[in-house]
């Protein structure tokens, strides 16, 4: 039988605890929020809109925000959903367990993900996204093409949480599996465990011969 030692690492340093288990996941709540009950201001942060002008005084300001179709109201909240899905996976799977293998594989799939979520903010002609939203004033990030990625000062809120945030997130997860700050012990914890539980399984072997 192996022994226990095999299947934990030690301790990680706290950065990456912090992180992994407590802020990412409360920041990515916050685009659950976003993406499902303010559907459209996510929309106009996203898409670059004006400020709509100030509601009329007889209005509130729910019943003058504009209206989100149906089928883009369900899929706001799938993505939410997705978000929710993230948020609980991360802060649950990594908390219960210490197995850097676990650890590896998740964070593996996460940074996967922040190249897909990077790569969906692309937009290649903005004159296309005009006419897709009719008459509507876009000022698409970056006048689009790869303008999208690097002039930050034409970002808003949404942007830093869609690009700024997940190039640190993506950055962070690298130095991880890496081994940034974990030590030479945790970097090769798996090799050292799977040799220690072959010597043990080797000597209970040699037990049941004699």
């Amino acid at each position: 039988m192996a022994s226990s030692s095999s299947y934990t690492t030690p301790q990680r340093p706290f950065f990456y605890t912090l992180f992994f288990l407590y802020l990412e996941p409360i920041i990515t709540v916050a685009g659950t929020y976003m993406a499902h009950f303010r559907a459209s201001e996510y929309i106009r942060l996203t898409s670059h809109l004006p400020i709509s002008p100030p509601p009329p005084s007889s209005l509130t300001a729910a019943e003058a925000a504009p209206s989100v179709p149906p089928t883009t109201q369900i899929i706001l909240s799938q993505l939410a959903n997705m978000y929710l899905f993230v948020a609980i996976i991360e802060s649950t799977v990594l908390r219960s367990t210490n197995d850097m293998k676990v650890w590896r594989a998740v964070i593996i799939g996460l940074l996967v993900a922040d190249v897909g979520h990077i790569l969906s903010v692309y937009v290649k002609d903005q004159q296309q996204v005009q006419q897709q939203l009719e008459d509507q004033l876009v000022e698409t990030m970056g006048g689009g093409g790869w303008g999208v990625y690097y002039k930050i000062h034409e970002w808003n809120e949404m942007d830093w949480g869609n690009l700024g945030f997940v190039y640190f997130a993506a950055m962070v997860r690298i130095m991880f599996l890496l081994g940034v700050g974990l030590g030479r012990s945790s970097r090769s914890s798996n090799s050292i465990d799977n040799s220690n539980s072959i010597s043990s399984e080797s000597r209970q072997d040699d037990k049941k011969e004699l």
